[in-house]
């Protein structure tokens, strides 16, 4: 073959191999490269998976009613609850309270002076213990009566602000909002009419004084006042008992104190 090759190649100019490759163009094959098969081109990348986002909350509807004016109903029929009415609580209950102490603080105090005297120990530093010691149950019972009216006044404001909250949670769209302003006066003249409680002050000096208060006292006793009269024939003494004498005492008036 080498001879024919270089005959063909070099005296006739004709390549003994020939190749051929393929003219997309003009959809023919050529004379030159090794013939190759046409390339598929590649596909394209998949398009990307798209991501939804969920979807926003539904705004809540939206409502033109307005509660202010019948919030404003509640706060007028409550008006009367103000500082001068919760003084005027604390006196409805501590006045009384205060007289009762004064009554028998004034009592034992007449008693005890007369026993110790009757014993020899109105100036014995015994005498003047027995007087401290009544000071300071007539003082504890004072603050004991002050804590009771703090009491009562505070269930009082307890029961406006429940009684306020609910009239305000029943006002709504659709609900019965005309009424809304006789109601709340009905309930504050309801809370406003609660009386105070009477206050059972017991025998608060008896303890101390009755030691001192029994046997002859040279005619100390008399039918004008009892409690001298229970001393004088060696009774008991009873002071949870006893009556408003002239002697000084504090009431509080509102929100002021007055001595008469």
């Amino acid at each position: 073959m080498g001879f024919f090759s270089d005959f063909f190649d070099n005296v006739l100019g004709i390549n003994p191999n020939p190749t051929y490759t393929f003219n997309p163009n003009t959809a023919g094959w050529a004379q030159g490269q090794a013939e190759t098969a046409p390339t598929t081109p590649a596909a394209p990348p998949p398009a990307p998976i798209a991501t939804v986002a969920p979807a926003a909350p539904a705004a809540p509807p939206t409502s033109s009613f307005d509660a202010s004016p019948f919030r404003s109903q509640v706060d007028q029929g409550f008006s009367q609850f103000t500082p001068e009415f919760y003084a005027n609580k604390f006196a409805e209950y501590y006045n009384p309270y205060r007289t009762g102490v004064d009554t028998q603080y004034n009592a034992a105090k007449d008693a005890l002076t007369a026993g110790i005297a009757k014993r020899g120990l109105a100036d014995s530093q015994q005498g003047r213990g027995l007087f401290q010691q009544l000071d300071a149950l007539r003082d504890q019972s004072i603050n004991t009566g002050q804590g009771a009216a703090q009491g009562f006044q505070s269930s009082l404001t307890d029961q406006v602000n429940t009684a306020k909250n609910n009239l305000y949670g029943s006002i709504g769209e659709g609900a019965d909002n005309a009424s809304i302003g006789t109601r709340a006066s009905s309930e504050a003249s309801r809370i406003a009419g609660t009386k105070a409680p009477s206050a059972s002050l017991g025998d608060l000096f008896g303890g101390l004084v009755q030691p001192y208060a029994s046997g002859s006292t040279g005619g100390l006793g008399g039918p004008a006042n009892p409690e001298k009269q229970a001393f004088a024939t060696g009774g008991n003494l009873n002071l949870a008992n006893a009556t408003s004498s002239p002697s000084a005492s504090t009431q509080v008036v509102g929100a002021k104190k007055k001595k008469f």
